[in-house]
């Protein structure tokens, strides 16, 4: 790998969070050092609200962590579902 921080090829190809956590965890130490983490492939589904301490994530799941060592794929916190409040017409009870 070049100094400049890159993103090998077979993780940018991962085809989803379980084959991109194995990419990541096979990476040599001189790999993982030197491969920029911050622009990793997502896998649909919207962004999370906040993405501290997350790396990437599909329609269900988010892969978290600190480092290598300890990412894993969580599932994606549920959202609070209100039922949308019905506006009243002007002049009605």
């Amino acid at each position: 790998m070049s100094q400049t921080s890159q993103i090998p090829a077979f993780i940018r190809s991962a085809r989803s969070l379980a084959t991109l956590l194995d990419a990541i965890r096979g990476l040599s130490q001189d790999e993982y050092e030197d491969a920029d983490l911050t622009s990793l492939p997502t896998f649909g589904g919207p962004e999370p609200r906040s993405t501290e301490g997350v790396w990437s994530w599909d329609e269900s799941s988010l892969l978290v962590g600190t480092c290598r060592d300890d990412f894993e794929i969580v599932a994606r916190p549920r959202r609070s579902r209100r039922p949308a409040r019905r506006r009243r017409s002007p002049g009605t009870r």
